[in-house]
C-alpha cells in the first residue's frame, strides 16, 4: 500500500527527511454509549438514544536528524507541535482526506544508546468535538420548490459518510405571494420543523441541525416542532409551503462525517 499523507496543524508527518509515520490507527470505534429504557418488568429494553465517546487515534513513526544535536533540536520542535490544542489532523483515506479536530493526549519518544540520528515515537490524539472525522469541504444538495397555492414538495437525497450528517437547511425565497409558512419534514426519522411568519422575496431562512439554531436573514427566528435528524444514506423529505404562490430554493449543506 502506498504511504498515506498525514498532517497535524498543516505540518506533514510524512516528510521523509524529518518524519515518517509507519502506523495510522484511526479506523476503530472506541466506545458507543447506548441509553436503554427497560420495558416494565419484562426482559430487554428499548434503545432511546446513542452517543459516541471521544475517539482516540494512535500514530507511530520515526523522527530523523542529521546528527545528535540536530535530532534533539527536532525532537523539541516535535514536542511543541504535539502541544498544540484542537488542531486539524488530516489523514488521506479512500481517495480523499478525513479531517479530525485533535489534541495530543500523550506521546512517547524512545531513544536507545545508538539512536544518534533517529528516534521512534508514538502519539495518541483525542478527537473530542465532534468525535468523528469529516470531509474537508461541504457538499450541497439543491432543489427549486415552485408551487401555486399551499402544496407539499417531495425530495430525496443520499448523504455520504458513515455517521448521520447534521446539515444546514437553507431556504431562499426567490419570489412569493402571501408566503406565510414553511415546514420541513424528514420522512425517514419523522422529525419536522416549521416557521410561520410573513416571508418576503430575498428572505433567507437557515435551520442549522448541528447547533440547533433557526435564523431568518441572520436574526434568530421562532419555530415549532423539532430539528429533523438525518441518516447516512438515502433520505426522503417533504417541504410544505403555505402561500398563494412561491418559488423557493432549498439547499442542504453538510460535511460528510466518518466514524
Amino acid at each position: 500500500m502506498a504511504r498515506r499523507t498525514i498532517q497535524f496543524d498543516s505540518v506533514s508527518l510524512q516528510d521523509g527527511s524529518l518524519y515518517k509515520t509507519q502506523e495510522i490507527q484511526h479506523e476503530s470505534m472506541d466506545s458507543r454509549e447506548l441509553n436503554i429504557q427497560r420495558l416494565g418488568k419484562g426482559d430487554g429494553g428499548k434503545l432511546v438514544s446513542e452517543t459516541f465517546a471521544p475517539k482516540t487515534i494512535k500514530l507511530i513513526g520515526t523522527i530523523f536528524g542529521t546528527d545528535c544535536d540536530n535530532l534533539e533540536s527536532r525532537i523539541d520542535t516535535f514536542k511543541e507541535l504535539l502541544s498544540r490544542q484542537e488542531k486539524n489532523l488530516d489523514i488521506q483515506y479512500a481517495s480523499g482526506t478525513r479531517r479530525y479536530v485533535a489534541t495530543c493526549s500523550n506521546y512517547l519518544i524512545e531513544r536507545k544508546h545508538y539512536n544518534l540520528t533517529f528516534a521512534n515515537w508514538e502519539a495518541n490524539f483525542l478527537i473530542s468535538n465532534p468525535a468523528f472525522g469529516k470531509s474537508l469541504d461541504t457538499s450541497t444538495y439543491s432543489q427549486d420548490l415552485i408551487v401555486v397555492g399551499t402544496a407539499t414538495v417531495a425530495g430525496t437525497y443520499t448523504f455520504t459518510g458513515t455517521r448521520r450528517p447534521m446539515p444546514t437547511i437553507k431556504m431562499t425565497v426567490n419570489s412569493e405571494t402571501d408566503l406565510s409558512k414553511v415546514r420541513f419534514r424528514n420522512v425517514n426519522t419523522n422529525g419536522a420543523i416549521e416557521v410561520e411568519t410573513a416571508f418576503n422575496a430575498a428572505d433567507v431562512l437557515i435551520v442549522n441541525t448541528s447547533d440547533y439554531t433557526v435564523t431568518l436573514n441572520g436574526t434568530a427566528q421562532d419555530y415549532a416542532g423539532s430539528f429533523p435528524e438525518f441518516v447516512a444514506g438515502a433520505n426522503d423529505f417533504r417541504v410544505q409551503l403555505r402561500a398563494d404562490a412561491a418559488n423557493v430554493t432549498l439547499k442542504l449543506i453538510y460535511y460528510s462525517l466518518y466514524l
